[in-house]
């Protein structure tokens, strides 16, 4: 029986590549102190930090919601010991994604890979979520 061996690729990544300023952010609900007004959604900075983006496609969007969910971008950044184990964001030329998944590549502590969807229109409550 032949086996092959298994070798691993490597994941380039030069520091210059990381050349997109991207803001992740947490999101809170804000009560509306207003009678019959409804809450919102806030968003606080939790790191400023520059990355390298990669597109996939375009969201899906009906009337300015991204309906199909799928990943439309992946960000590489720098490894940090802030806990992106959370609900977090990415605010990237003032649109928002939502992260779907943390990666740090290759256990090495050197990089993470944030995979997200495009949430579509600011303005509409069922991209905030």
């Amino acid at each position: 029986m032949n086996c092959k061996k298994i070798t691993k690729q490597a994941n380039k990544i030069c520091i210059k590549d990381l050349n997109k300023k991207i803001k992740i952010q947490i999101s809170s609900f804000v009560d509306s102190n207003t009678p019959n007004q409804e809450g919102g959604v806030s968003f606080s900075d939790i790191l400023d930090t520059w990355a390298m983006v990669k597109t996939f496609k375009t969201p899906d969007l009906q009337d300015g919601v991204n309906v199909s969910n799928s990943i439309t971008h992946q960000f590489i950044i720098r490894y940090t010991n802030v806990n992106l184990a959370r609900e977090i964001f990415i605010e990237y030329k003032s649109k928002k994604f939502r992260i779907d998944s943390v990666e740090n590549i290759d256990e090495e502590d050197k990089y993470y890979r944030l995979t997200s969807s495009e949430r579509g229109d600011q303005s509409k409550n069922a991209n905030l979520r």
